[in-house]
């Protein structure tokens, strides 16, 4: 009750007039109230009402909380106004002190009730002393009545401040219980350790009112500071206080007391998972039994939430390195629900679909899929892909696996082509030599000299074609084979490649082969191999001008190159000009192949010069026809290492632009 004081005391003091104001008029008209002055006592009866209803609106919470007391006096006063005038009775008089001093008890801190004790006793002897016929044992009364009426209101106070205590106690308790709890919430919910020993920290200076505290962890002889708060040490710092000392606290009863030069400090052990934590609060002395059961509850809370953020670190670690492995594995993955969204995916698998990891999840990609386990090969977004779908146990979810198969399926084709070319390239000439020998073995006697000769030159010149062939084919599986180990030598490259290209000067009587060079060109590489190169390059230029026209080979340096290139007045190449040099492919190709061959050809260019640690690059000439050419490392330049012209699939290696012709 004496939480509100200024404010219960004054309304409670306002209610005992209004009670003492209606006890007086209704006495006045009791039996036995015939010698009583009437008018008067109604008078005091009425105005104790008007001032009670009066003292209820006045702001007590303004005023001090003594203020109140000075409505008993005037209470003692109306008593003993109308006792004198009015002839009250013993008895209203009795009921009058006793309710005066049970409203003290009550409104009024212990002690009150003393200070009321003379006026008290004023108010009740001065009616007496001034009446002549006062009964003779009024005034011995007073001994009896007033400590009576003190004792009652003493009890009453001290009572009273036990029940606001025990209220108070019960207050703060149940205030630091909702608190725990809404630390606790907080921090089961948190799942980042460094937040949760902040949490810890502050939740724990807070609830016991402390002017700081922090975490340190324990390592060796050294305690380090990971978390704290108010006037507690930073983060990151070392603790004076030896770590053995806090651990021989952490292991005392109920509490663990340590005392520093400058304060003292509550420890408690918060360990969890690896490494030794302790909880330091920084404080007076021994916290009460509250306060230490509050700490104990917030630290196993907190220890609960550290081991649960550990647990979520190493859940989280495991899944970001499961999806590290997953994103560089060079397979599509795609997780599918059971209505065939897109739950997750790595990037090779979004890149393969054609579009952004973000973009695919939650979509229903265009996938071929059949049965677990079964590969199925479908064109996507001009990419040939090979999936395989696995169904995850009895979620309905399924893990499909792509692979991008264009390079395999274009290398198929081209097998298949170069199967059914081989086939035609070597049985044409094999048809025409079994159709000679059969001719010269059935009619030798009949035929004369010119004709048996020319069936012979007829079998020779085919015999040639397929030999020609046959070194094509060996020469390519060569040239693969060992393109990591060309012998690497100084030669002159002009010279070379002069000598390889006059080879061809009468090969055609359509065509002008020339060569142009600055002169002599040291070189470093496999003078047999670049004159291969050149002379496949010559042989390609004439083959591809059925027209005829002008071949002109060109050398020239440029550091730290020794550059080649071959022009020519013919066909021209196609939009993607690198992929003559994949094996199988023909200019022009149809399935007419008219300008025949195997398509080995420019493979086997780039296989010899990437040996030499060269590149090859074609383009086409403004005024028509092709540009060919190759570059070989110069003498005396550092070595360059190898191409790799295996994975076909990329032209990393092959740009090389000369200047115009």
């Amino acid at each position: 009750m004496r939480n509100g004081s200024r404010t219960s005391g004054g309304a409670q003091g306002g209610r005992l007039l209004v009670a003492a104001g209606l006890f007086t008029l209704v006495n006045n008209y009791l039996p036995g109230s015939d010698h009583l002055d009437k008018a008067v006592l109604n008078t005091v009866g009425l105005a104790a009402v008007l001032l009670g209803l009066a003292c209820l609106a006045v702001p007590w919470e303004r005023l001090s909380p003594r203020a109140p007391l000075a409505l008993a006096p005037v209470a003692f006063a109306m008593l003993s106004v109308s006792n004198y005038y009015g002839g009250v009775s013993a008895y209203s008089y009795a009921v009058y002190f006793v309710v005066v001093f049970v409203w003290v008890g009550i409104a009024q801190p212990p002690g009150t009730s003393w200070l009321l004790a003379p006026p008290a006793a004023v108010a009740y002897l001065v009616p007496f002393l001034l009446d002549a016929d006062a009964p003779s044992n009024a005034v011995p009364s007073v001994t009896v009545a007033i400590p009576v009426c003190v004792l009652v209101g003493e009890v009453l106070a001290r009572t009273v401040r036990r029940l606001e205590q025990s209220r108070a106690a019960l207050d703060r308790r149940v205030r630091l219980v909702e608190r725990l709890a809404e630390l606790a919430t907080g921090l089961a919910a948190d799942l980042d350790a460094a937040h949760v020993q902040s949490r810890l920290c502050s939740g724990a200076a807070e609830l016991v009112g402390a002017p700081g505290a922090f975490v340190a962890r324990l390592d060796g002889d050294t305690a380090l500071v990971t978390a704290s708060c108010g006037t507690a040490p930073a983060a990151g710092t070392a603790v004076d206080v030896p770590a053995d000392a806090l651990r021989r606290a952490c292991a005392e009863e109920p509490v663990g007391l340590l005392r520093t030069d400058e304060e003292a400090l509550t420890v408690l052990d918060c360990r969890a998972g690896d490494g030794e934590l302790v909880l330091a609060v920084l404080g007076a002395g021994q916290p009460v039994r509250e306060d230490l059961d509050v700490l104990r509850l917030l630290v196993a809370q907190a220890c609960a939430a550290l081991r649960n953020a550990e647990t979520h670190a190493a859940v989280v670690a495991q899944r970001a390195h499961e999806r590290a492995v997953v994103d560089v594995l060079a397979d599509g993955v795609v997780v599918l629900d059971d209505g065939g969204c897109v739950l997750a995916c790595n990037e090779v698998g979004a890149a393969l679909l054609g579009t952004e990891r973000d973009e695919l999840i939650g979509t229903v990609p265009a996938l071929s899929l059949s049965r677990d386990g079964v590969a199925v090969h479908s064109q996507s977004g001009g990419r040939w892909l090979e999936t395989v779908a696995t169904r995850l146990g009895d979620s309905g979810e399924r893990v499909v696996t792509m692979r991008d198969i264009s390079r395999q399926q274009a290398l198929d084709e081209a097998k298949d082509l170069f199967l059914a070319t081989t086939s035609h390239e070597l049985r044409t000439p094999l048809t025409a030599v079994k159709g000679y020998v059969h001719v010269l073995q059935r009619r030798w006697e009949v035929l004369d000299d010119a004709r048996r000769l020319e069936a012979l030159s007829t079998i020779a010149e085919h015999t040639d074609a397929l030999v020609t062939l046959t070194d094509h084919l060996l020469l390519g599986a060569r040239a693969s084979a060992s393109r990591h180990s060309a012998a690497r030598v100084p030669f002159d490259l002009a010279a070379t490649v002069t000598a390889a290209a006059a080879a061809f000067a009468d090969v055609s009587e359509k065509h002008v082969v020339k060569v142009c060079a600055d002169g002599p060109t040291p070189a470093l590489g496999d003078p047999g191999g670049v004159a291969q190169v050149v002379a496949q390059l010559v042989e390609n230029a004439v083959k591809y001008s059925p027209m005829g026209g002008t071949v002109e080979v060109r050398v020239r340096a440029e550091s730290p190159f020794g550059v080649v290139e071959v022009l020519d007045d013919g066909i021209g190449l196609p939009d993607d000009g690198m992929a003559l040099f994949a094996p199988f492919f023909q200019a022009g190709a149809t399935n007419t192949r008219e300008f025949g061959g195997v398509g080995l050809g420019l493979y086997i260019v780039r296989q010899l010069v990437e040996a030499q640690g060269g590149s090859v690059s074609a383009r086409n000439r403004d005024t028509g026809g092709a540009v060919i050419g190759f570059t070989v490392p110069l003498a005396g330049e550092p070595p360059l290492p190898r191409g790799d012209s295996d994975d076909l699939a990329r032209s990393d290696g092959l740009r090389w632009t000369g200047p115009p012709p």
